[in-house]
């Protein structure tokens, strides 16, 4: 039966890869094939690892902890990259994220904010794209 209230069991899943090339230059995309389109050395092998990241469905109560407009004298501003980070922050549940030591680390707002900038924003990208513009 369908409800009209969203469940904390609700939940999405963003799954993306992340390569190294042999200059230590990472690389993120959704899924492996397109990680290797845009990758520019075909000579060259890179690692591709996948990951995993699991989200709660937002509900209307969300939308209240995620204003990230702020009043200036110019006005209202939005900044969308706070916005993309307090809903990842909001909204996620686990990741299989490891740290360099192999240990798996927890989704705490600390790691968010130490994650890899292109990382983040495959991993925001996607929260965007499913959550649209409820949380916006």
């Amino acid at each position: 039966m369908n409800s009209l209230f969203i469940s904390e069991n609700d939940e999405f899943k963003v799954e993306f890869v992340v390569g190294f090339d042999k200059n230590g230059l990472l690389w993120c995309d959704l899924n492996e094939d397109s990680l290797r389109k845009i990758f520019d050395n075909k000579d060259e092998e890179l690692k591709i690892t996948e990951y995993k990241a699991v989200f709660r469905k937002p509900a209307f109560g969300d939308t209240i902890s995620l204003n990230a407009f702020s009043a200036s004298a110019d006005g209202l501003n939005f900044n969308p990259v706070e916005n993309r980070f307090k809903k990842i922050d909001l909204l996620i549940k686990k990741w299989n994220l490891e740290s360099e030591d192999g240990k798996m680390t927890k989704p705490t707002e600390g790691a968010i904010k130490k994650l890899h900038p292109i990382i983040a924003a495959v991993i925001g990208a996607q929260v965007d794209l499913v959550t649209g513009e409820m949380l916006s």
